[in-house]
């Protein structure tokens, strides 16, 4: 049987000469048995291959080494060796004869002999190490493949176990051990200089990164105001937004306008989709730019390496300062006033929605903390939300003020809170039972046509940010159509024209502003819904 355990070309074909020890039942051992002359390069091999002839060249300053010849011999013998012994040829008879008995193992994996039988252990050790060794035909590398070489039996047991068959998992041999130190040495080092380039490409692209931004809020600083801003095009929500803005910078002339997240959990309007599009459509115009205090890791680059900054995170001011928003906001005021067509229509319809939407959003909120703050009830059920928006809204639509719908509110919560204690029910179902109260109050209201007191906020409530502009501006452009206050004027006629001029070639009616005029009696009633607008 042969047993390749070297580099590829060193096989090792095994004597088979048998090695029997001075403990057999043949008599004394005779010396290993030459098979014959033509054979007896097959029995001269050596321990190592090439590899391990080339580290001993070097480990002698690259001086070829002269190896000893050796005879091996599988132990025990039969069809599954667990030893294979290798034997220094040179050695004299009596040595051989003390490590053929040293080695012996009988069929169950056992040592043959006590090393006692021998002679002194050390001394018996050491004879035999100069002479010998064996190589553990079960305990092979993992990697390579090869036995592992032992000199004593105690090494051969604790590696091989008791009966010398124990097969480890994952063991290497010392020269597969040595590689794959240096392997893991030198993918360590590959790692190193990836994270030292890693860390060098961090470093400039964050310097090119700092010079970017810093190029980028020059330029903000250095925006000029749009000369001519088309008033017509900017939507309802920017001008909402841009008035609001325009309010707040000359309240705080020395402070930026705040950011989305500083206005949080609310925006602008109270509906942040709408917000951040009326901002970016603002910037789009140049209207806005980014303020100089604004942070600097909202700061970004996008896909073509340029930068840009996250809108939510940006605090701004006004291109151009106030003096520039308020022209813009007073030519989007003249148009939406004063303006015919279906474009104007459609703009003028759409503040008013917004407006409106505002109201409700502003007022559904107010009473959700109204029945916190003051009843310390849990907000209304979320099944009834859409419930409670729809009463609110409906009472806008017929004519109440905000004042009205505070002083409503408190009626129907106060109500709902007596009904509770009479009947013994739960803060939510008095929650619920709130909103089906203002439902009542409102159409009381508005079947009886009673006046209805109005109540001021209170000051756990901040009303959003732009609902008083928004409020202001969609009043100013919807007087010019409002049918009462065309019944009231001195300077137009019944359709609310005042004159007319001729416009390439046509007749075109201009719209009075109605400058005089009080209708505070008829706004205190319910019911008297503002006329459509007419094109």
């Amino acid at each position: 049987m042969n047993h390749p355990i070297g580099e590829k070309g060193d096989s090792f074909l095994p004597s088979r000469a048998r090695l029997s020890g001075p403990g057999d039942a043949a008599g004394p051992s005779p010396a290993p048995r030459i098979i014959g002359a033509s054979q007896a390069s097959s029995l001269e091999i050596t321990t190592m291959g090439r590899r391990g002839r080339r580290r001993e060249r070097e480990a002698a300053g690259g001086t070829r080494v002269k190896t000893a010849k050796l005879v091996f011999a599988d132990l025990p013998e039969g069809s599954r060796p667990r030893l294979r012994l290798a034997l220094k040829q040179a050695a004299s008879a009596k040595t051989r004869e003390l490590c053929q008995r040293y080695w012996a193992l009988n069929e169950e994996g056992r040592w043959a002999h006590h090393i006692g039988e021998l002679g002194d252990t050390s001394r018996v050790e050491t004879a035999v190490a100069k002479v010998s060794h064996v190589l553990l035909l079960n305990h092979v590398c993992s990697v390579c493949g090869e036995p592992t070489q032992v000199t004593t039996r105690r090494e051969a047991r604790l590696l091989s176990g008791p009966q010398l068959d124990h097969r480890p998992a994952g063991f290497r041999c010392p020269p597969c051990r040595e590689a794959q130190a240096k392997e893991l040495k030198r993918q360590n080092e590959a790692l190193r200089v990836e994270q030292e380039e890693a860390r060098q490409r961090a470093e400039y692209e964050q310097q090119q990164l700092a010079e970017q931004i810093t190029d980028f809020r020059r330029k903000e600083d250095e925006r000029e105001p749009d000369p001519d801003p088309q008033a017509k095009d900017i939507g309802a929500a920017a001008v909402v937004v841009l008035t609001t803005m325009l309010q707040h910078t000359n309240a705080h002339p020395t402070g930026p306008i705040p950011s989305f997240e500083q206005l949080s959990p609310d925006t602008w309007t109270g509906f942040p989709e709408e917000d951040l599009t009326a901002v970016t459509e603002l910037y789009a115009r140049g209207l806005l730019a980014v303020h100089p205090s604004a942070p600097v890791d909202g700061a970004w680059r996008d896909r073509d390496g340029e930068v840009a900054y996250a809108v939510r995170q940006a605090s701004w001011r006004l291109v151009g300062g106030t003096t520039h928003a308020q022209t813009v906001v007073d030519k989007v005021t003249k148009y939406l006033q004063l303006a015919p067509g279906e474009g104007a229509t459609e703009a003028r319809q759409a503040l008013g929605t917004l407006v409106r939407r505002m109201e409700v959003a502003d007022m559904v909120t107010y009473f959700n903390k109204q029945l916190v703050a003051e009843y310390r009830y849990p907000e209304v059920p979320h099944a009834r939300m859409h419930d409670l928006a729809t009463y609110v809204e409906r009472g806008f639509g017929h004519g109440f003020t905000a004042g009205q719908m505070v002083c409503l509110a408190w009626r129907a919560a106060d109500s709902a809170s007596s009904w509770k204690e009479r009947k013994g029910l739960g803060p939510s179902e008095a929650s619920s039972a709130a909103v089906t109260t203002l439902e009542g109050k409102i159409f009381d209201a508005i079947e009886r046509r009673q006046p209805v007191p109005e109540y001021d906020n209170r000051p756990w409530h901040l009303p959003l940010p732009a609902l008083a502009p928004g409020r202001d501006l969609h009043t100013i452009i919807a007087r010019v159509r409002d049918r009462r206050r065309i019944a009231q004027c001195r300077h137009c006629d019944e359709l609310g024209f005042i004159d007319a001029q001729d416009v390439d070639g046509r007749t075109v009616l201009n719209r009075c502003l109605h400058p005089t005029g009080d209708l505070s009696v008829l706004e205190s009633l319910p019911g008297q819904a503002a006329a459509p607008d007419v094109k």
